[in-house]
């Protein structure tokens, strides 16, 4: 047959196509581990509190999830949520690129520096 090993993270066909849906809801503060790299994710909430809060990842900032629907388009493997009020609902839009090809933490002094 041949010696190929699939679509790693560079590969722009992944990202360009429809993504596999995953979905989940929870009333609660939650971490989701997912299998593939994320094309997109969007996130509702029906609470109205500046403590509901994502991160795509240990090494990165918090970021504020406004009441209603918010989408990222962001390739990740994990994604951190702290919910303060209401329900939080996400939807990833899944790519077939195994998570293992995100390796490390993101160094992010080499994407940008604030001053």
């Amino acid at each position: 047959m041949g010696n190929w090993t699939g679509p790693g993270i560079g590969d722009v066909g992944s990202f360009q196509v429809s993504g596999i849906p995953f979905t989940y809801s929870e009333a609660g503060s939650f971490t989701i581990d997912f299998k593939f790299v994320t094309r997109a994710i969007t996130v509702t909430t029906d609470g109205d509190n500046a403590g509901n809060l994502i991160n795509f990842g240990a090494s990165t900032t918090d970021v504020s999830i406004p009441k209603g629907s918010t989408r990222f388009e962001v390739k990740c493997k994990q994604i951190n949520v702290t919910q303060a009020a209401g329900t939080i609902s996400v939807v990833a839009e899944m790519t077939e690129i195994d998570a293992k090809h995100m390796t490390g933490s993101i160094d992010l002094g080499r994407y940008g520096t604030v001053s």
